[in-house]
């Protein structure tokens, strides 16, 4: 059996953000970005006013004292009774505690949530809830029973309940106890702030990244990290001084590249946000984000290895399972995913494969729901969204196709051109007329249409004089005298 790869997170920090990358080897796991703006965070707290109700849509507008207000929908409100009517539950003007779930973009305010989680590193609070929960990720029944019992022994005497995260496996009793009391503590605090605070007024700031690295990131597998900053160093040294448990190493970088860049994370990261990903056996992924949902196609590219098509399927569908999943990951890919695999007859190995994508879920932070193959070989799936994905985050739409991956050709614009350019010339007489267009329509033009152009002037007796404007859009164009 050979040796589980050596994992390491990598942390670049600077005034203006914080980066994390997680490497398996000399593998890229996981990432995540963070930049250092002054709205509100996933995670954030605030005391909120509610702007308006809108029963139609079962939601409300909520300001928070952000640029936008943030949106809450009834089943993120906290509700006494079954009560499924927002207009019954919330009134214009009142002030309630919200949470920041999903940080706004483009027009939209962030979401929003009365159902308030607290995390820790072993325990996230939920100060409106009653029943405890576990990790799923936590498989020995004995240590979830144990863990289950004790957490429950602990509501006894504080109010609210909490999720158990798999860290806590890995905690002593003393450990847990500690920070479920300490949570709950700031709890306490954050109500009396709110009472004493008039809307709209932020009540709790999540921590910034670099200081939730060895919540969020350390598992008893990681072994090292290495930062590129002082600052970073303090600021992970004096976290790990609160979790004695975390047995990992806090190095400096100090060499001649830039960390990432030394580290090839840049050159992953462009890997993945790829239309196309290549698979090992010479299959290959198309991954397309839109704005309802994300489509990925699985196809086999140049593998011809097997003897049948079933064989080749299932060894492409089991690479290419992995694979989508630790994209998602690092694209951080959320909503509704559509997974068109090679279609497989044998049951077994569509089980195989959905094993597959339930183990990788289970590297996830995200939240991620799938259903069992359909008829047609597709698996529909589930992440839920906190932040942008790494697509909004390195890219920006083209100003030539706007998002649809493809451009007006030079070839069409020239046609519209001569078109427009003999109707131009039958309605008024001129004794020149001046096209101006991109580069690439002005070489297709002179070279595919130069004797036509020459023709037009000659029959209306007309200068014609095609010029170019570089920066311009491919298919915009002008005509003056």
């Amino acid at each position: 059996m050979s040796a589980t790869p050596e994992e390491k997170i990598l942390v670049n920090h600077t005034p203006w953000w914080t980066r994390v990358a997680v490497k398996e080897g000399d593998r890229l796991v996981d990432y995540e970005f963070e930049r250092m703006v002054k709205g509100p965070r996933f995670g954030d707290i605030f005391k909120g006013k509610v702007l308006n109700v809108l029963p139609g849509l079962q939601a409300a507008f909520v300001n928070i004292g952000a640029e936008r207000p943030g949106y809450l929908y009834i089943d993120d409100v906290v509700r006494e009774s079954g009560e499924r009517r927002i207009k019954n539950v919330l009134q214009e003007g009142q002030e309630i505690i919200v949470q920041v779930i999903r940080e706004g973009e483009n027009d939209k305010g962030p979401k929003l949530s009365m159902k308030i989680s607290i995390p820790g590193r072993y325990l996230v609070y939920l100060p409106y809830e009653n029943d405890v929960r576990i990790s799923s990720k936590i498989t020995d029944k004995s240590v979830r029973e144990q863990l289950v019992a004790l957490v429950s022994s602990l509501m006894e005497e504080l109010p609210g309940a909490f999720i158990i995260r798999t860290s806590a496996a890995f905690a002593t009793e003393d450990e847990i106890r500690h920070e479920a009391e300490s949570i709950s503590h700031e709890w306490d605090e954050l109500l009396h702030k709110a009472v004493n605070t008039n809307a709209p007024a932020l009540l709790r700031r999540e921590r910034r990244l670099v200081e939730r690295v060895i919540r969020e990131y350390v598992k008893p597998s990681t072994k090292r990290i290495v930062v590129d900053s002082q600052e970073a160093l303090d600021v992970l040294a004096r976290e790990l001084h609160f979790w004695p448990s975390a047995e990992v190493s806090v190095e400096l970088y100090s060499g001649d590249k830039p960390l990432f860049q030394h580290e090839r994370v840049e050159d992953e990261l462009h890997q993945v946000l790829h239309r196309r990903i290549k698979l090992p056996s010479g299959g290959f992924l198309i991954i397309e984000e839109m704005e309802a949902f994300t489509g990925i196609d699985v196809n086999t590219g140049s593998h011809t290895g097997d003897a049948d098509f079933e064989s080749t399927a299932f060894r492409i569908n089991t690479e290419a399972a992995k694979e989508i999943m630790r994209v998602l990951r690092l694209r951080n890919i959320s909503g509704l995913i559509i997974i068109d695999f090679l279609n497989m007859k044998k049951e077994a190995h569509q089980r195989k494969i959905l094993n597959i994508i339930k183990e990788e879920s289970l590297k996830d932070t995200a939240k991620i729901t799938f259903r069992k193959f359909s008829e047609l070989g597709i698996v529909e799936m589930t992440r839920r969204k906190t932040e942008r994905s790494l697509k909004h985050e390195m890219t920006f739409e083209c100003p030539q196709c706007h998002g649809t991956g493809s451009v007006i050709s030079p070839r069409y614009v020239a046609s519209r051109i001569l078109a427009e350019l003999l109707w131009t010339l039958k309605s008024k007489k001129r004794e020149k007329i001046k096209i101006t267009v991109h580069p690439e329509v002005k070489d297709y033009l002179l070279s595919h249409h130069g004797k036509e152009l020459l023709e037009l002037g000659k029959e209306f007796d007309t200068d014609v004089i095609v010029m170019e404007k570089s920066g311009s859009e491919i298919d915009a164009y002008r005509f003056s005298e």
